[in-house]
């Protein structure tokens, strides 16, 4: 029922994308899916590891209270700004891969310079924007990259929701994991952040072989 009433609702792009089981079923034996989810849960350890331990790093530099949280928002504020940076180059010049794979580049030495403790404010501080200010970009654009690349619609619908799925189930993962209140897991959430931000470059740069 619910079938007929959205190919009802369709209007005249319904000539081109009948709906068909085993066209859903066939995504599913495609390299590229598996691909992209790959890469979008990779990617999404490294933003819950920095999400979890963020304010941890802030307080270990010497900093309490409303500093804190001032300087928490920071990164975020940057990941908003470089997101609509992308949101705009991806719109006009369709450039996704090539915005995601430097992203993702950035990411892997934010990660490098958190686990290896360097000790320096100004470099820590400058770790996490690197991280976290490129962290949801790249989330963005590996949704967009896989909107722009699969088709008809409701296979592109169900690439993305294994995406989604992928996501999710990588966050709750982790945070279950790695909970920010224990101290000692710092370090091996940032390890499997350097580990998953290496798999989503490899993930990723195969992913712009298949297409």
């Amino acid at each position: 029922m619910w079938i007929s009433h959205l190919y009802r609702q369709s209007g005249p792009l319904r000539r081109l994308n009948n709906f068909a089981w085993h066209q859903v079923l066939r995504l599913f034996t495609e390299l590229k899916i598996y691909l992209y989810s790959i890469t979008a849960a990779s990617s999404q350890v490294v933003s819950s590891s920095i999400a979890n331990f963020g304010l941890m790093i802030i307080k270990e530099m010497g900093y309490e209270g409303v500093k804190t949280n001032l300087l928490s928002a920071g990164p975020l504020a940057l990941s908003v700004f470089i997101m609509l940076i992308c949101a705009v180059l991806v719109d006009r010049k369709g450039m996704r891969s090539l915005l995601l794979l430097p992203c993702l580049s950035l990411i892997t030495i934010g990660q490098f310079l958190i686990f290896f403790d360097i000790h320096s404010k100004s470099v820590t501080y400058g770790a996490m924007y690197l991280i976290a200010g490129f962290s949801g970009p790249c989330n963005t654009l590996i949704t967009v990259w896989c909107a722009g690349n699969i088709g008809p619609q409701y296979t592109k619908m169900a690439t993305l929701a294994l995406c989604l799925l992928s996501h999710t189930s990588v966050t709750l993962i982790s945070v279950d994991l790695y909970p920010p209140t224990d101290a000692l897991l710092f370090w091996h959430a940032h390890l499997a952040g350097l580990i998953y931000i290496v798999i989503a470059i490899v993930s990723a740069s195969l992913l712009t072989l298949v297409l």
